[in-house]
Parts: structure tokens; sequence; C-alpha cells
């Protein structure tokens, strides 16, 4: 049915198309993207620990660690988002003025709200929003982290969120929005006190937990589970080309492995390196 204003006509109805002299101009270009430029020499490696390499369990001093890495990421917190490495301050200044840090996020735990989901930048309706909820917990624990960091006066080139699935995140689509809320406050609380953000994951479980979610900014991402660092399609150097595309989160085998439209800065691969330690290696993406 064609319609306009009382008239009415019900049955075939034709119009006459004639083609434009006048070309449609292209769409606008997408805004540029800004990529701050990665701290790291391009193609150099450098190492990643945290507390499983302090000398024992809560002790302040570490296993023998690799003389002179080029870069370091240290971890803040010893394997739950609310506990701190006991050995952060010798690995840091194991790290020297090449020190980045990663920490770990998790989700909340169910029921009723605690402290850290119910203050917070999205208060005002974290009673009524498990997203808001959920921003406010990965902003308060990135802030807890930041302030005690801060407090060795420690000015880390880069903070790194650690995301995987091993972290018991619930992976049905009604948790993923909340899943990636926590994300999103963590990296707010990062750019907020002036620092770069990025995050440590995979594609297929950055699918998994955020059902593939863009932050806003396009943070840097760091890219687990390269083999060697060179030779063949597993290498840590041929993660670097794989990951400049999102990869499929449905599919192991995806061949671009990229994940949270972000650039790809450092890739982890191997797990042994600096014996007698074993010890995390990573690349600097070119």
């Amino acid at each position: 049915m064609a319609r306009n204003g009382p008239f009415s006509f019900t049955g075939p109805f034709y119009v006459s198309l004639t083609a434009s002299t006048k070309p449609v101009p292209p769409p606008p270009p997408p805004p540029p993207r800004t990529v701050t430029k990665a701290p790291y020499a391009a193609g150099s490696t450098g190492y990643d620990v945290s507390w499983p390499q302090c000398a024992k369990t809560g002790s302040a001093t570490t296993k023998v660690l690799p003389a002179d890495p080029s870069f370091a990421v240290v971890g803040v917190n010893n394997g739950t988002i609310s506990g701190f490495n006991s050995c952060f301050a010798a690995e840091a200044a194991w790290a020297g003025s090449n020190l980045s840090v990663y920490i770990i996020l998790q989700p909340a735990p169910g029921g009723t709200p605690v402290a850290y989901e119910a203050d917070g930048p999205e208060a005002s309706c974290a009673a009524t929003s498990s997203e808001c909820e959920g921003y406010n917990w990965g902003y308060n624990y990135a802030r807890a982290d930041i302030a005690f960091v801060s407090a060795g006066g420690l000015s880390p080139r880069v903070w790194w969120l650690d995301v995987e699935t091993a972290e018991g995140w619930p992976t049905a689509g009604v948790f993923q929005p909340v899943n990636a809320a926590i994300v999103q406050g963590a990296l707010a609380a990062i750019q907020q006190a002036g620092d770069v953000g990025g995050i440590y994951c995979t594609w297929y479980q950055w699918g998994r937990i955020t059902g593939s979610y863009v932050p806003s900014g396009h943070p840097p991402i760091w890219v687990a589970g390269a083999g060697a660092l060179s030779g063949g399609y597993y290498s840590a150097q041929t993660y670097c080309v794989r990951a400049v595309l999102p990869g499929d989160p449905s599919s192991l085998g995806s061949a671009a492995i990229g994940f949270a439209d972000g650039v790809p800065w450092l890739v982890q691969y191997g797990y042994g390196g600096g014996s007698p330690t074993p010890i995390d290696s990573d690349y600097s993406c070119p």
C-alpha cells in the first residue's frame, strides 16, 4: 500500500527511477585511530614474572632471574584480584627502567553487592545495573593496584590487564556485557591515572569472556600462546602478523588472532627460559 496524506491506493504501485546525473559522494573516511607508540624496542625480547618467581610463597625475594632483560612485565597481584605479589618490589627493581606491570582481573562474587561494586564512578546506577557494578569493580581494583605500585615510587611503561578464562569468568552471553564492563572500568582507572593500559589475552578467550567486546580507546594487546620465538605458524614473530586482524572466537583454528580491536605490542611465547628459574618469554612486535 502507498499512502500520501488522505489518499491511499491498494494494488500494483510503480515508480519510475531515473539515474541521477550527479554522482553520490563517497562516505566519509572513518576517524583516524590514535595509537600510542609501543615503549618497547621493536623485535626485542624480554620476560614476564610474578609471584611464582618469588623465592617461596610470601617471600619478598626472588629466585634467580635472567640478567639485564630488554624489558620486563611484573605481576602486581598474587594470583587473585585482591592480593599483592610479595616480591613485587624485588622484581620491579630487577626490571629497572624498562618496567611494565600486569594486574589480574576476575569476576565479582555473586549475591549482595560488595563495596567495590556499589561505590565508584557508576555508583548512581549500581543498585539497578550489573554492568554498573562490574564497571565499579574493575575500576576500584585497578585503583588499588595503582596505589600499591605508586607507593613504591614506580612509573610502569604499560599497565596490562590479565584476562583469562582460568580466572573463573562466567561465559554465558548474559554475563559477557558485565565482564566487558569490568575490563572497561579497569582501563578507565589506568587512563585517569595518566598511564597506558593494554590487554593480555587470546582471541578465543576474549570472545568467550566479553563477547568480542571492543573497549574505547583501542588499547594495545599482549597476545598469549606462541610456541617459540621464530620458525613457523605458531611462532611469536608470526603471531604479531596474525594478531593484526580480529580472530573468530568460535574457532580455535582461526588464522587471524587479534582481539579488542587492539594493536599487538607483545607476544608471549614458550616457557622455561631463564634457567634455572622457569619464566615466560615475550617478543615485542615490530
